[in-house]
């Protein structure tokens, strides 16, 4: 099997029995993959790994894989890539949720119900990146860093719109998304950008 670190030819004592984790335990090992490196790619014969292909793969022989390219990148760089995907991630959640009370508004409460459902568990996918980042790759720096004025709107604005859903109140709901929880969203962008100015 041929294998690539960040574009460089590697030695690997790899069968097609030998799992991608013996793999990369064992390129660690020898100082391929460097100490305090972290993978954030991965690619087979020029085709790139998903979240999802990693999982499966990580535990199973790596049978029918001839080549396998890896990139690493420290622990700032990829505190920087994640920063990068939530503040693209923010644009998204804060577009769809101009959507969903407009569905809202149009007295549409069961498709905008479950768009919300969608919008939240996105949500949700964003807060855990920037706890990452700060967790991870910031560890030392404060924890007031995410403990923001922009943290306790989205905390006011969740809630209220929780009332008025299980109340029913879509008119009210659409409020609530646009004057408490899109306002909310914005102020994450300084969020993101204070955890960049840390690193």
């Amino acid at each position: 099997m041929k294998v690539t670190v960040n574009d460089r030819p590697v030695d690997a004592c790899a069968t097609e029995e030998t799992t991608l984790r013996e793999l990369l335990d064992e390129l660690r090992r020898s100082g391929q993959i460097p100490a305090g490196q972290v993978i954030v790619g991965l690619a087979s014969e020029g085709r790139p790994w998903g979240v999802q292909d990693f999982e499966v793969q990580l535990g199973a022989p790596l049978r029918g894989v001839g080549s396998l390219a890896i990139d690493t990148t420290d622990l700032p760089g990829y505190g920087r890539r994640i920063l990068a995907d939530a503040d693209s991630m923010l644009g998204v959640v804060c577009e769809a949720a101009s959507e969903i009370s407009r569905q809202f508004r149009a007295a549409s409460p069961q498709e905008a119900s479950t768009h919300l459902y969608n919008l939240l568990d996105t949500l949700q996918r964003f807060l855990f990146c920037l706890a990452q980042v700060k967790n991870m790759c910031l560890p030392d720096a404060p924890d007031s860093l995410l403990e923001t004025p922009a943290t306790s709107r989205l905390t006011d604005a969740l809630d209220s719109m929780q009332a008025c859903q299980e109340a029913e109140e879509w008119q009210g709901l659409a409020d609530r998304i646009d004057d408490g929880l899109l306002p909310a969203l914005e102020g994450f962008h300084g969020v993101v950008a204070s955890l960049g100015d840390a690193f």
